[in-house]
C-alpha cells in the first residue's frame, strides 16, 4: 500500500497544497488565512510542554510532544489565542516578540449595534469557534448575530474584521 504524498506551500495570506492518493487523484487544498497585519506565531524553546495553547487553538495547528510543540502554519489562522495563554513567553509573532499574556477575563467580545449590522451572517460563518449564532427577530422575519456561547470566544476579532457594514466593535465583558 502506497502512502499520499502531501506537499504544503505556505506563503504570507494564503497557504496551498496537494496531496496525491492512491491511483493519481490530486486533492487540492486552500487555506486562506485573515491574519492579524499578516503575523504569524511561533512557539519558542522557551515551551515548558503544558498544551494549554494546544487545548485552546481553535484550529487544531498546535502540535508535536511535550516541550517540542509547533505551529502548523498551513492550518494557523494568526488569531493569537496561543500566545494570550501561553504563561512562559514561548510564542513569539514573526518579529519575534513574545506575545503578550492576557488573561481571560479581558479577552474583548463581540458587541453589535443593530443599527448598522445587516443580519448578512459573516460573523457566524467567519468565527473559528463557532460561538456567533442568529436568532429570529421578533414577527419581522430577520435574522440578528448574538453571542450565543460567550464561553467560548477567544477574542480573535475575525468577526469584526469580516463585517462590512462595520457593525460589530469590541467590549470587555
Amino acid at each position: 500500500m502506497r502512502l499520499p504524498k502531501t506537499a504544503i506551500f505556505p506563503t504570507k495570506n494564503v497557504a496551498w497544497g496537494f496531496t496525491v492518493l492512491p491511483k493519481q487523484r490530486i486533492f487540492l487544498s486552500f487555506v486562506v488565512r485573515l491574519s492579524v497585519e499578516g503575523s504569524l506565531y511561533q512557539i519558542t524553546e522557551r515551551c515548558a510542554g503544558c498544551g494549554v495553547c494546544r487545548l485552546w487553538c481553535p484550529v487544531g495547528a498546535i502540535q508535536g510532544r511535550k516541550k517540542k510543540r509547533h505551529i502548523i502554519v498551513a492550518r494557523c489562522v494568526s488569531c493569537g489565542v496561543c500566545g494570550r495563554v501561553c504563561g512562559f513567553g514561548a510564542v513569539v509573532d514573526d518579529e519575534g516578540k513574545p506575545a503578550a499574556r492576557i488573561p481571560l477575563k479581558e479577552w474583548y467580545k463581540p458587541a453589535w449595534d443593530y443599527s448598522r449590522c445587516n443580519g448578512c451572517g459573516e460573523c457566524v460563518e467567519v468565527c473559528p469557534m463557532k460561538c456567533i449564532g442568529m436568532i429570529m427577530v421578533d414577527e419581522s422575519r430577520q435574522s440578528r448575530p448574538v453571542l450565543s456561547r460567550p464561553g467560548l470566544c477567544i477574542g480573535c476579532q475575525f468577526c469584526m474584521r469580516r463585517c462590512e457594514t462595520m457593525a460589530i466593535h469590541p467590549l470587555l465583558p
